[in-house]
């Protein structure tokens, strides 16, 4: 695998990332179904990539919060637990 070349100011974001709080920090997220506490992390600041899963992560927890069918809380679960390891992956080593 070869190396990728990204900004300073990305690279000290991403280091500032402490990977257990992040994964604690989507747990939460998909248990309450509200990102409060996510958002004091520099998620914005690490990149268009890590923003997009960001992004991706929000829209997944809105359709699930507003899903009311037991069979549609279970999809947008399911979408929702992936969309959260997709962010975790993506901040990961």
């Amino acid at each position: 695998m070869g190396e990728i070349n990204i900004p300073r100011d990305q690279q000290n974001a991403l280091k500032a990332i402490d990977t257990n709080d992040l994964d604690r920090l989507v747990d939460q997220a998909i248990r309450e179904e509200r990102s409060g506490d996510l958002h004091g992390l520099p998620l914005t600041s690490c990149g268009p990539y890590i923003s997009t899963k960001l992004h991706y992560f929000e829209q997944a927890l809105a359709k699930h919060r507003v899903a009311k069918a037991p069979r549609k809380r279970a999809e947008t679960g399911d979408a929702l637990r992936r969309a959260g390891h997709d962010l975790s992956f993506a901040v990961g080593p």
